[in-house]
């Protein structure tokens, strides 16, 4: 696809999530920000693209469907750890925004409030 966009001079865009970070020792992290994990490095390709296919297949096993049986939603670890969310439209108008500019590399689009799992969970 990269290559088909750079023959047809399209725009070509990633979106991703806060987890290349790795473990983040800074909190919100910005765009230089490289946490524990290095996105560009010698071998990332490698090393990231065994980590997504191992994630896909462990992700094939099964949808989550506890809430919608009314089971107790499974929380794994201590249900401390946090994520922020956003509305889509909202999103979608930032990449938009984002594309229409003239902004080339990284840039971090999201919402700063985060909450932990276990609130999301009772939110749920």
């Amino acid at each position: 696809m990269l290559g088909l966009a750079k023959r047809v001079g399209a725009l070509f865009l990633i979106t991703s999530t806060s987890e290349v970070y790795g473990d983040p020792l800074q909190h919100p992290q910005v765009e230089t920000y490289w946490g524990n994990v290095n996105p560009i490095g010698v071998r990332s390709c490698y090393d990231e693209g065994k980590r997504t296919a191992e994630t896909l297949a462990m992700d094939q096993r099964g949808l989550n469907v506890e809430a919608l049986r009314k089971q107790p939603l499974i929380v794994y670890g201590d249900g401390k750890q946090t994520r922020s969310f956003q509305y889509v439209s909202d999103l979608v108008e930032g990449l938009m925004r984002l594309m229409e500019g003239n902004h080339v590399g990284p840039f971090n689009l999201g919402n700063p409030g985060e909450f932990t799992m276990l609130e999301l969970a009772k939110v749920i």
